[in-house]
């Protein structure tokens, strides 16, 4: 019941002994707690109430999951998560980012069409307004087609797409009318 200690346990059994089959079992629970923590769970502070934010140390857990099984499903799977946390906590800069790196690494992936859409919704919502410019908005526009040309089922199913492409436009609008 004390992850954060588990977790120097752990390390060493990632760091002492890369080729055993305890390897796979320590990066899987590192992942597990750090997903937890991403999920808003706290660290205890002083062994007994959980007080202390733990979020950067989740992110932190997420990368080094990346880093130890390149190219696995774990991998991918840490890749995934931390580019969503990255979205529903508003650091839409870091989520384009790391929906970007997670489609150079993994583009042939289940969950390439959840990065694609991901990426579009992240330059969308980074628009700050007419007066500001316009370059995720650009970017959007250019990563909608791609999504269109790559899944033209998906595009015309459920009306997102459409919708998404009536907002770039009417937000690039906008912002030509204001410059």
């Amino acid at each position: 019941r004390d992850e954060y200690e588990a977790l120097y346990d752990y390390e060493a059994v990632i760091k002492q002994f890369p080729g055993s089959e305890e390897f796979q079992t320590a990066v899987i629970r590192e992942m597990e707690i750090g997903q937890r923590y991403l999920d808003g769970m706290r660290r205890k502070l002083w062994g007994l109430l959980r007080i202390e934010p733990a979020r950067r140390l989740g992110e932190e857990l997420m990368i080094r999951v990346q880093e130890r099984v390149p190219g696995s499903r774990l991998s991918e799977d840490a890749a995934i998560s931390l580019a969503e946390h990255y979205y529903k906590t508003r650091r839409l800069d870091l989520a384009g980012e790391m929906y970007d790196i997670f489609l150079k690494t993994y583009p042939n992936s289940d969950y390439a069409k959840t990065a694609m859409l991901g990426q579009i919704y992240a330059n969308v919502a980074g628009f700050k307004g007419p007066a500001y410019d316009a370059a995720g908005l650009v970017e959007a526009e250019l990563l909608l087609d791609d999504f269109v040309e790559r899944y033209p089922a998906d595009a015309l199913k459920d009306g997102v797409v459409e919708g998404l492409a009536t907002r770039i436009d009417e937000s690039r609008g906008r912002q030509m009318l204001e410059s």
